[in-house]
């Protein structure tokens, strides 16, 4: 992954992290994304949910400390 002035993308794509979450969040599939972006593997979804997380984590933290 890398990160430009837009957001965090898969690197060598134009696919950003943000779509990947959106796609899993409608419904689609592991499967479903990997047929149809094949050029990103099941390591890079799991980075994905991964660095979300951390996010989360964060933002919860932060506000515990309001």
């Amino acid at each position: 992954m890398c990160f430009n002035n837009y957001g965090l993308y898969y690197k060598g794509t134009r696919l950003a992290v943000e779509f990947i979450i959106d796609l899993l969040a409608h419904g689609w599939s592991e499967t479903e994304i990997l047929e149809n972006y094949p050029h990103i593997v099941q390591e890079d979804i799991r980075a994905c949910l991964l660095f979300e997380s951390e996010v989360l984590e964060r933002q919860v933290d932060q506000k515990e400390k309001m």
